[in-house]
Formats: structure tokens, C-alpha cells, sequence
């Protein structure tokens, strides 16, 4: 066996009965156990597919069978009717003297073919609309040539029926007895004519029924055939929904599986903005402590480099005597006390720079002024000796109070414990906020060198 007609790739497995062309298993369709292919099954539903429904159709249009019948049934008695009473009419007004049953014989036929007429016409429109052939018309000629035949029969009998009342002579008695005979004999005649006629007539309709039944059993076959397609196609449309349904499924799985990705790369995301911002915080934070750090760096540039290991005073032991001796004999502030120039910030700076210069354990206090709180910030040096803790008043080192001190016999600047001649004297060992304990610490906290800087326009540096 070949291959496929429509399929080279594929091995033919059968052919159809249609056309006789090979065909794979695709392409057959089985109705009946017969095989048929694709196209031809297509080409046949396509002839015989029922037709929709036309929208805007009358009544008439739609029942077709309806309307024949009421043409052909109902139809004939308002004919006979208005054309009996017209041509009645008609035939009275031309001849007064007519006999009543030529008339009503004339309008009955006249009737009979105006019948015909519409029938014929309406019946060639029905079958146009059903796409039939106009060679059923002819079975509208049977029923009523034999109408029209009973009638012609039945007017020669009444008309020679009233022609023998007239008087006649004999010899016309007796040939008008002659025709009567023969028309008798015509008459006995005619009931087997009509049985004949009757019985074609059942015949007509038995081989129009049967043309029916086989054209309805053809019919038959083709919904067959076409249910059989349709079951086929249901079945490859069922094993196609059957597998979207399984990749609807896999992507379901798949979209789900990427939703709770997401939802997990969200959920990290906004842990990692969270950790961003506060890296960012921190990094700002850095960002300032850095400015800060050069700022500091900046002042501490503007320290003299060599501020600690200079030799502008003699080394000193760290002991009393030794702190005595140099606040009396060594020590004295390089100028006057000025306010915001070389005040009590700068006098302290000055003297924890000498006093560290000189061997001492020294360093800077500051926080609100001990005999007034209330009246701002000062700054003293507080020395710590062996066995003792000195707080120094810086700015008594000049001028009038430094003569005070020696006029006493008191060291110079020094705040003694119980002190009767300084008020508020604990403030100064213990009312501080800060102690720094060199420079660099005090500039650091202040962060600027501007409140210690004594330095500047000094010998020394």
C-alpha cells in the first residue's frame, strides 16, 4: 500500500468509497464501516447542510407546505364564489333568457381555470423557495382534469336532459333517444375511468411518498454521516481541551510557583530598603562625622605642631611645692585680660600648655561660672598633683589679683578648700561639666579652635 494522497509523509490505510483516494488514519472518516476521507466528508455536509433560518420571512414564506394547501383547499371556494357571481352577472346582463345551468356551468368552469392558474403559479413559487423541480406541478393536472371531465360529462347529460322537454318530432325523438344512449353508455363508463384515474392517482402519491422516503432515508444517512463527523471532532476537540487543560494547569503551577517567587523577591526587596536606608542613615551619618573629623583635622592643623615639647620652662617635679614655686616665681599670663579675645578659655589654655610644658599633670575644666552659675560658661585649670587636687583660676594670674594673691601670702590663682576669700569655692572642684585633658580634646568638644586659640601672634610659635 502507497502513502497518503494528503499526507506523502504517512502511510496510506485505507480508501475512500467516495472518490477512491488513499488515505492515512487523519484523514478517514468511518460511517456505516464504510471509509470516508475529509474532503469528500466536508463536500457532503456542505450539500447537505440545513440551511438557517432567512430573518424577515412572512408567514407564508416560512410554512410553505401551509401555503399550498390553503391555495389548493381553501382558496378555490371565494374563487368559485366571486367568479360565479361576476360572470353570473355578466352572462344575465348580455342574455336575460340564458338557462341557469349554462351559467352556473360557464362561472364554475371559468372558476375552475382562474383556480388552476393561482395554483399552478403559487405552487411554482413554493417549490422555487424549496429549490424543488417544476416537474411536480404536473401532479395539480390530474385532480382536476378530472374535475373538469365529471363536469363537461354532467353539463352534456342536463343539456340534453332539457332539451327533451322541448316538443319535437319523432325523428328528431329519435335521434335525440340515440345521443341518449350513447351518452348513457359513456356515463356507465366513466365510473371505471374514474376508478382508473383514482387508482394512478394513488399511485402518483405512492411513488411521490416513496421518492419521499428515500430522499428522507438519503437524508438519514447524511445526519448520520454528519453526526459521525461531528462525534469525531467532538472527540479531537475533547483530547485538544483535555491537553490546554493540562498546559493551563502546568502554567497555573508555573504561575504560581513565579507568584510566590515574587512575592519572596518582594518581600526581600523591601528588607534590603529597609537595609539600604539605614545604610544610607548610617552612611550620612558617616558623611557628617567625616566632615566633622576634617573640620576637626583643620583645626587641629592650626595647632602649633610642637605644642607639648617645647622648652619654654624649666621641668618641674609634680608635687606641690614644685606647683608653688612656679605659679610664684615662673609663671605669668603673656597678656591682659580681654573679653572674646584672650579671656578665661584662652588664659586656661595658656596655662595647662605651661604647666604640662613644665612636668605638671594638668587639664583644662570648663562649665557655668562658679560664683555665679546663672551668669554663663567659664573655663579653669584643675592640677593634679601627688596627694593633691588644685583648681587654679586663670584669670587671676594678671595684673591686681595676682599682687592680691602674694599680698596674702596665697599661690597665685590657686582655689583652696574652704577658701574664705572665694565664694561658692566647691564650684570650682566640683560644678564643672567637662575636663579636657590637653588641647585637642577641648577643641575637639568645642569643634573649632577659636575659643583656645592664645597662640596666635605669640612668640613662642
Amino acid at each position: 500500500m502507497t502513502n497518503c494522497v494528503y499526507h506523502p509523509e504517512r502511510e496510506a490505510v485505507g480508501s475512500c468509497v467516495n472518490c477512491g483516494k488513499l488515505i492515512c488514519d487523519e484523514c478517514k472518516v468511518v460511517h456505516n464501516e464504510k471509509i470516508y476521507c475529509n474532503v469528500c466528508v466536508d463536500r457532503l455536509l456542505k450539500d447537505t447542510a440545513i440551511k438557517p433560518k432567512a430573518k424577515g420571512l412572512n408567514w407564508f414564506e416560512r410554512h410553505l407546505n401551509w401555503t399550498v394547501f390553503l391555495v389548493a383547499v381553501v382558496a378555490p371556494y371565494p374563487i368559485y364564489f366571486v367568479f360565479g357571481l361576476l360572470i353570473g352577472l355578466f352572462l344575465y346582463s348580455i342574455e336575460p333568457y340564458m338557462a341557469e345551468e349554462t351559467a352556473v356551468g360557464i362561472a364554475v368552469t371559468i372558476g375552475l381555470i382562474v383556480d388552476l392558474v393561482v395554483l399552478f403559479l403559487v405552487g411554482a413559487w413554493a417549490l422555487n423557495k424549496k429549490a424543488r423541480s417544476l416537474w411536480n406541478l404536473l401532479w395539480f393536472i390530474v385532480p382536476f382534469g378530472l374535475i373538469v371531465f365529471l363536469c363537461l360529462e354532467n353539463r352534456g347529460v342536463q343539456s340534453y336532459e332539457t332539451e327533451s322537454e322541448q316538443e319535437l318530432s319523432e325523428q328528431e325523438l329519435g335521434e335525440r333517444e340515440e345521443r341518449l344512449d350513447k351518452i348513457r353508455e359513456r356515463m356507465n363508463m366513466k365510473y371505471p375511468i374514474i376508478v382508473i384515474v383514482l387508482v394512478l392517482v394513488l399511485i402518483g402519491v405512492g411513488v411521490f411518498f416513496g421518492i419521499r422516503l428515500v430522499t428522507m432515508a438519503e437524508r438519514i444517512n447524511e445526519l448520520e454521516l454528519n453526526y459521525a463527523t461531528l462525534q469525531t471532532s467532538f472527540g479531537n476537540l475533547q483530547q485538544g481541551y483535555n491537553q490546554l487543560e493540562t498546559a493551563h494547569n502546568s502554567l497555573q503551577a508555573d504561575y504560581d510557583s513565579l507568584e510566590s517567587d515574587y512575592d519572596s523577591l518582594e518581600s526581600d526587596y523591601y528588607l534590603l530598603k529597609g537595609e539600604f536606608k539605614s545604610l544610607q542613615s548610617d552612611y550620612d551619618d558617616l558623611l557628617a562625622a567625616n566632615r566633622d573629623l576634617q573640620a576637626l583635622v583643620r583645626d587641629y592643623e592650626n595647632v602649633p605642631h610642637s605644642y607639648y615639647s617645647t622648652d619654654a620652662f624649666e621641668p618641674h617635679s609634680n608635687t606641690w611645692e614644685e606647683l608653688d614655686h612656679f605659679l610664684t616665681y615662673e609663671f605669668r599670663l603673656p597678656r591682659k585680660y580681654e573679653e572674646g579675645v584672650f579671656d578665661c578659655s584662652e588664659s586656661s589654655a595658656y596655662l595647662e600648655w605651661a604647666l604640662e610644658t613644665a612636668g605638671f599633670d594638668a587639664e583644662i575644666a570648663s562649665g557655668p561660672t562658679p560664683s555665679d552659675p546663672t551668669s554663663g560658661y567659664h573655663a579653669w585649670v584643675i592640677v593634679h598633683c601627688e596627694g593633691y587636687r588644685a583648681a587654679i583660676e586663670a584669670t587671676a594670674l594678671t595684673g591686681k589679683h595676682y599682687l592680691g594673691y602674694l599680698y596674702w601670702n596665697r599661690v597665685p590663682g590657686v582655689v583652696y578648700s574652704k577658701d574664705r576669700f572665694i565664694d561658692h569655692w566647691e564650684n570650682y572642684y566640683n560644678g564643672y561639666d567637662e575636663t579636657y585633658e590637653n588641647i585637642y580634646f577641648a577643641i575637639r568638644d568645642y569643634g573649632a579652635t577659636g575659643e583656645w586659640d592664645w597662640w596666635v601672634e605669640f612668640w613662642e610659635f
